[in-house]
């Protein structure tokens, strides 16, 4: 794919996939309407945040998110554009680019976003150079004045993967956007036609019964999971639905793909799964099918369907499923019980102080199809607690929203332990997520500061402290699942999987209700 970066022409090893729905666009004309700088989180640089990072999860953690967090500055450079080609048919069409960068060659859109332009061409059809392709940049001021830019906004930054449905579009306002165009003001780039590419070659896999295919390339997999799998347990292949993720050395050492599924001849035996949510229970489902060990980061569904899909998964599958909850691979759960002076079967209250950094206003969080940040985030705590209660059934469960967007959850068990959570973007985000959690039962307390400092007192004295950085838990639950992957152990139950499940969906639900 030949895209635009910083008025420099860059060539990205692979194509967008094509989804259900969509057409293929070869550009003639790109107009970029609206810098979209709001669909990722970005960080100032700065000495100072850097140093606290450092301080917080070591030199090493710290160096690779600052490289990959750097590559992705391609990825974040996208706009919402209009423009003029041809389908691979040879049929012209004006479109829309909702969320793409400056300038690309190919494009698959949704056919709700693609208008027939053959019975009214733009002006400049006959003024076109072949294998040549136009680009330039709507003028701030009169863009924003103008009819068409509010109704292109609704636009901005929408995806198909997204769950939005796509407003409705007058053609006749956007039309004009393009067709009065002088190709005169435009910047050209050479570019003759060649063939879609969506997967690098195959390349020569080893003989390797702990191959492993990778959803979502994103900082998260290349930051956490990648550096921490045991070597044995060897990931071959990579998809990524955005091909500004694959960087060229990607593709020297994974089979890489943009498409959103698991491909007919992959035989990996391992499937991790990272990628937007609600494309975790397909995957992991499709996974389970192929009798395959699933590892999946939160949420692990999205909706009761995806629940109902993913536990008929499991009863047919000899497959293994391993549910990404860092918390409960911290190390300070061995001490818990013994510094609470509880027997095992007892309740442990726990209270949770969370802070999230905001999201930016466009981020794919904030999709329908991603629920809400008790679906996104939450879940961790409210695993944590099940598990810690050996997951005992729900009792009762309530959630209310203030008017800052603050949640408050509170939740209490057959076996009378209490949850409550407070989930807040109000306040700093020097460290990103922060969280404070208090486990009382008696006249103790377990105090654990961002997972990383844990103190545990009574009445006459404190009984335990222990630091151990707030990565350890991360490294702790992927060399944990690679070994027992390695092994053949077998993954979570059902029981594991669907108790946290389904609390996090009524609690969304009664989060839904409470926001009508």
């Amino acid at each position: 794919m030949r895209t635009l970066f910083k008025g420099q022409w860059r060539e990205t090893p692979l194509d967008y996939a094509q989804q259900t729905g969509e057409s293929v666009v070869r550009v003639v004309v790109f107009l970029n309407f609206l810098d979209i700088g709001n669909a990722y989180f970005t960080r100032a640089s700065s000495w100072r945040l850097i140093w606290n990072y450092v301080r917080e999860i070591g030199v090493k953690p710290t160096l690779a998110k600052i490289l990959s967090r750097r590559a992705e500055r391609h990825r974040n450079d996208k706009y919402l554009s209009v423009g003029f080609g041809y389908l691979l048919d040879g049929a012209p069409v004006y479109f829309i680019a909702p969320l793409h960068p400056a300038c690309v060659d190919i494009l698959p859109l949704p056919n709700g976003l693609i208008y027939p332009a053959q019975d009214e061409l733009p002006q400049f059809v006959s003024e076109l150079q072949a294998d040549t392709i136009y680009y330039a940049q709507a003028h701030g001021d009169s863009a924003s004045e103008s009819t068409q830019f509010a109704e292109l906004s609704e636009l901005a930054g929408w995806h198909s993967f997204s769950g939005s449905q796509l407003p409705n579009i007058d053609w006749q306002h956007i039309k004009p956007l393009i067709g009065q165009l002088s190709l005169q003001s435009c910047i050209t780039h050479s570019a003759s036609a060649r063939d879609i590419c969506r997967a690098s070659k195959l390349q020569q896999e080893l003989n390797n019964p702990f191959n492993a295919t990778l959803f979502g390339f994103g900082n998260y997999a290349k930051t956490v999971i990648l550096p921490n799998l045991p070597k044995r347990l060897r990931i071959t292949r990579v998809h990524e639905i955005d091909p500004l993720q694959i960087s060229s050395g990607a593709i020297d050492q994974y089979i890489c793909s943009t498409e959103s599924k698991i491909d007919d001849n992959d035989n990996n035996a391992v499937f991790f799964i990272a990628g937007f949510h609600h494309t975790h229970a397909a995957l992991a489902c499709e996974g389970l099918k192929r009798n395959a060990s699933v590892v999946v980061e939160k949420p692990l569904v999205t909706t009761r369907l995806q629940l109902v899909g993913l536990e008929e998964a499991f009863r047919l599958s000899r497959g293994h499923y391993f549910a990404c909850f860092h918390k409960r691979y911290q190390k300070f759960n061995q001490f818990v019980r013994d510094d609470l002076n509880i027997g095992p079967l007892d309740p442990i209250n726990y209270h949770a102080l969370v802070y999230e950094v905001p999201l930016p206003a466009k981020h794919w969080y904030r999709w329908p199809n991603s629920c809400s940040r008790l679906v996104s985030n939450g879940c961790h705590w409210v695993d944590h607690f099940l598990f810690l209660n050996n997951f005992s059934a729900v009792h009762r469960y309530a959630v209310f929203c203030a008017q800052d967007g603050t949640l408050n959850v509170s939740v209490t068990l057959q076996n009378g332990a209490l949850f409550t959570l407070v989930l807040t973007e109000k306040g700093s985000h020097r460290l990103g997520v922060q969280d404070h959690v208090e486990l009382r039962q008696h006249n103790a307390v377990i105090c654990i500061e961002n997972g990383a400092h844990y103190r545990a007192e009574r009445d006459d004295r404190i009984v335990r402290t222990l630091s151990l950085g707030r990565m350890h838990s991360y490294r702790r639950m992927y060399r944990a699942i690679g070994e027992a992957i390695l092994n053949n152990q077998p993954g979570d139950t059902w029981e594991s999987i669907a108790s946290g499940s389904a609390l996090v969906l009524s609690l969304e639900e009664a989060l839904r209700v409470a926001s009508e």
